[in-house]
C-alpha cells in the first residue's frame, strides 16, 4: 500500500459532510437494503466504471464512507476529505468513540483505493460486488469477501456525498 501525507484534522467542515449525508437519506443499497450481488465485475467493468464521470482524476473531494460488516477497522461511519489525493481529514462516528489519527489515516480509503480493492478481489480466488454511480463512476456499495469461506473477513462499504472540492 502506497504511504500518504498525513494532514492536520479539522473536523467542523467534515462534521457538517457527515451531518449533511444523513439528512439526504440516500443510499446505494437495494431497494430491500440488501447489499450488492451477483458475479464478480470484470476487469473491463471495474476500468469503465473507474474511467466514468472523472473521479480517476480527482484529486480533491470530499465523501462519507460506512462500514458496515466483518472485523475490521472500517465499521462505522466516516467523513472524509482527500487532499492531492491522499486522505486528509477524518471524522468518525464509532459507537466505542475511536477517532483515527493523522498516522492511521492510511487506513481509510480513497476512491481509487476502493477500486483497486475491487480489484484484488477480482483477480483473486475472493468475491466482489459493486454497484457505482452513474454520475462520478465511483463504487456507491461494495462488499469484499477475500476467503469465501472465512468468517468475518467481508468488508462491506457505502459511499456516499462524494462531492468534488477546490485544492
Amino acid at each position: 500500500m502506497r504511504r500518504r501525507r498525513a494532514r492536520s484534522l479539522a473536523v467542523a467542515p467534515v462534521g457538517a459532510l457527515l451531518g449533511a449525508a444523513a439528512l439526504s437519506g440516500c443510499t446505494p443499497w437495494g431497494a430491500a437494503g440488501e447489499p450488492p450481488q451477483g458475479p464478480n465485475p470484470s476487469e473491463e467493468d471495474l476500468a469503465q466504471a473507474r474511467e466514468r464521470g472523472g473521479t480517476a482524476d480527482m484529486a480533491d473531494y470530499s465523501y462519507v464512507l460506512e462500514g458496515t460488516c466483518g472485523e475490521q477497522q472500517l465499521v462505522g461511519r466516516w467523513a472524509v476529505r482527500v487532499t492531492g489525493g491522499a486522505v486528509a481529514e477524518v471524522a468518525s462516528e464509532i459507537p466505542d468513540g475511536w477517532t483515527p489519527t493523522a498516522e492511521q489515516y492510511e487506513d481509510i480509503p480513497t476512491v481509487p483505493d476502493l477500486f483497486d480493492r475491487l480489484e484484488a478481489a477480482v483477480a483473486g480466488d475472493g468475491n466482489a460486488h459493486a454497484t457505482f454511480s452513474p454520475h462520478w463512476g465511483h463504487p456507491m456499495a461494495l462488499v469484499l469477501d477475500p476467503m469465501p469461506a472465512a468468517i468475518d473477513d467481508e468488508t462491506c462499504l457505502t459511499v456516499t456525498a462524494v462531492t468534488p472540492r477546490e485544492p
